[in-house]
């Protein structure tokens, strides 16, 4: 690894960050985590809900078998609670413990899991991290409502693991941890009556919400995956507010929020249903938009079906006819938190009579290896590539060095035109405009400097591409013609159907100079 892609990291790091990641390495070496000791003899009465939490199914397979990330394990004897053979992830997984509200799980498998964990945390390390901590306790707390009833030792040991995050939360991190921090401390002060748990975890909304949200409803780091799991969160936690007499100042501040989200997931969302999968999102991994609806109306949130308009994001959505486009004409994400950043600028996703046809190659994996580095990479979306160059320097798991920054050109009735300056290092320039008009969009892109330009169109898996004359195809039910191709070359690339799920799909690798236009219809 080079100094120069550890500088251009590092140097858009903020001042308090550097300084958190510093104190928390040294406070992990000098300091670590102690096991927790129970208190039993705790006055707890289980939380009132304004609704049901919704179940999900297929994560718990009865005994000790968990299917996580779309791998099966069946640990068969005690359970390794830091089994890292799939990943971190897939332990960070196995520590939420939202299995507990699978459909399979019944409540003497929850007791049992629970007190399985207990017993192993003195010796645990991923567990007794603050993501995990922030999860896990959520989700004891609503298996416990669930059934009804509460263990005085999972009580206690939810106590310690609060009062344990309190003391390490993820300013280090920022981002969707951070809020993650917040609303357990807001879920277990409304749930244990601990005015101190409540007061920072709002502490921490008021200071992240205008931080992290933009004028869209869109979360800073601008992925559908996440903006699907922090919205289920808030609505859980609006779910024990509204039942709860200290639940005025969390729906104050929930609710509106919670709206505007709904807001922008509604314009990243085709019509079938389906999410443009932008950044690191892969379907299976959160509540679909639509569950998520129902899941408002049983709270009396009803969301708004006025249309909003996208903004900040960089993100655009234009309807016409059977053609629907999300492009994408903003920044990867936050300066100093492109953890789960693409190097995708000037994107886009189309879908035809509401099933995308072209797509975003999606996230199958956080593993730092080469099928990691190839889903971020430039040449995995669907956008143009200059002298096989990246626009943005994606690399290691969440790292990214050099990066594009976006600028809307000009914007109206039926266009978008846009560049970014990820090429200008290298002496280079690309424009890209779309414009939309009687059932056809247009993308033209115009690039200076460099010598090899090749833009490339990502196909949704299972449709078969056809050559009808130089320069047109038809895929499925789209219509393609480029105009100011040199060579047009179609090959295999692999589409992220979930996490450790890979499928074969075609795309389009198109050779020009100068200036290419490209032309999408519905046929």
């Amino acid at each position: 690894m080079s100094f120069s892609k550890y500088y251009h990291t590092l140097k858009y790091l903020r001042g308090d960050q550097f300084f958190h990641r510093v104190s928390h390495a040294l406070k992990s070496r000098l300091y670590p985590v102690k096991p927790y000791r129970i208190n039993t003899s705790i006055d707890f009465r289980l939380p009132g809900t304004a609704s049901h939490f919704p179940l999900r199914h297929g994560k718990y397979l009865g005994g000790n078998k968990f299917r996580l990330l779309n791998i099966e394990h069946d640990f068969q004897g005690q359970i390794d609670w830091s089994y890292d053979k799939y990943g971190m992830l897939w332990t960070f997984q196995l520590n939420y413990f939202d299995y507990l509200l699978d459909e399979s799980c019944t409540h003497e498998d929850a007791v049992r899991l629970m007190d399985e964990w207990c017993h192993a945390e003195p010796g645990l390390t991923v567990g007794k991290m603050a993501y995990p901590i922030s999860l896990r306790t959520i989700n004891w707390l609503k298996a416990m409502i669930r059934f009804g009833h509460a263990e005085s030792r999972h009580v206690a040991a939810i106590k310690c693991e609060l009062q344990r995050l309190m003391s390490n939360l993820e300013y280090h991190v920022l981002g969707n941890h951070l809020l993650e921090n917040a609303l357990a401390l807001i879920f277990g002060g409304l749930s244990f009556q601990e005015q101190q748990w409540l007061t920072k975890g709002l502490h921490l909304l008021d200071q992240e919400i205008p931080e992290q949200f933009l004028d869209d409803g869109g979360h800073f780091e601008r992925s559908t995956m996440y903006q699907q799991i922090l919205l289920e969160r808030m609505l859980d936690t609006l779910n024990v507010a509204r039942a709860s007499s200290m639940g005025k100042p969390v729906m104050e501040r929930l609710e509106p929020l919670v709206m505007r989200m709904f807001g922008w997931l509604d314009q990243m969302t085709f019509p079938n249903g389906e999410l443009a999968h932008v950044n690191d999102s892969a379907p299976g991994m959160s509540m679909p938009t639509q569950a998520l609806s129902t899941y408002s109306r049983e709270l009396s949130i009803c969301v708004d079906p006025a249309p909003h308009p996208l903004g900040a994001s960089g993100y655009r959505r234009m309807d016409l006819g059977s053609l629907s486009c999300i492009m994408d004409a903003g920044d990867v994400g936050p300066d100093y938190l492109p953890a789960h950043a693409h190097s995708d600028t000037l994107s886009f996703c189309l879908a035809v009579h509401g099933h995308p046809c072209i797509v975003d190659t999606g996230t199958s994996t956080y593993q730092p290896d080469a099928i990691r580095q190839r889903e971020r990479s430039t040449s995995s979306h669907n956008t143009v590539v200059i002298d096989g160059r990246e626009q943005s320097e994606a690399w290691g798991s969440f790292r990214m060095a050099r990066r594009a920054h976006a600028r809307i050109l000009e914007e109206g009735e039926g266009l978008l035109k846009a560049t970014h300056d990820g090429y200008q290092r290298f002496g280079a320039d690309h424009i890209r405009e779309w414009t939309w008009s009687e059932g056809t969009l247009v993308v033209t892109d115009e690039v200076w400097g460099g010598s090899n330009y090749e833009a490339f169109l990502h196909l949704a898996p299972g449709l078969d591409i056809e050559q009808k004359a130089d320069g047109l195809y038809v895929a499925g039910p789209l219509s393609l013609t480029f105009i100011g191709a040199q060579r047009i070359i179609i090959e295999d690339y692999e589409f992220a159907e979930g996490f450790n799920m890979r499928k074969p799909a075609a795309r389009f690798r198109v050779s020009f100079t100068g200036s290419l236009r490209t032309e999408c219809r519905s046929i």
